[in-house]
């Protein structure tokens, strides 16, 4: 077993979201919470996966394709099964 380091190994923890639409996510994570977009990968002209930040939270979204090779759709109902929680003083309203 290798010695432990009293320097943490693991810098940060970025939850990923597979998001059915894309563009009303970034409209909650950016336009209401303050989200800044600081890396993206486009595909066909829209956002496909990007990270956003916020001081030291970030999360990472993801376009799910519902057609194609690269399909990809969840079991069961959306969102079930962790619960992420953002604490702020006003997450104003969607714009």
């Amino acid at each position: 077993m290798a010695e432990k380091s009293s320097d943490s190994n693991v810098k940060q923890a970025v939850p990923f979201f597979a998001v059915s639409n894309m563009e009303n996510s970034l409209r909650f994570y950016v336009g209401c919470l303050g989200f800044e977009m600081t890396h993206k990968w486009v595909d066909e002209g829209a956002v496909r996966w990007c990270w956003l930040q916020r001081g030291g939270a970030a999360i990472m979204l993801q376009d799910f394709r519902r057609e194609g090779g690269t399909s990809w759709l969840p079991e069961g109902k959306l969102g079930l099964g962790v619960s992420i929680m953002f604490i702020c003083d006003d997450a104003g309203d969607l714009p």
